[in-house]
């Protein structure tokens, strides 16, 4: 291949990018809250009760 190099230096950008993303919304704790509004079973009727008052 005549851009292996190449290929390996975005790989391993694209790698450090994708890892510093999942870190910052672990230490956030973005799939805590997601996890949460995601397993609550009146998160729709909560929407609805904003809608009606």
């Amino acid at each position: 291949m005549k851009f292996w190099d190449w290929y390996l230096k975005i790989a391993l950008v694209s790698a450090m990018i994708g890892g510093s993303m999942e870190f910052f919304m672990i230490k956030t704790g973005f799939y805590d809250k997601a996890v949460r509004d995601a397993l609550n079973p009146w998160r729709h009727q909560d929407v609805e009760a904003r809608k009606d008052s």
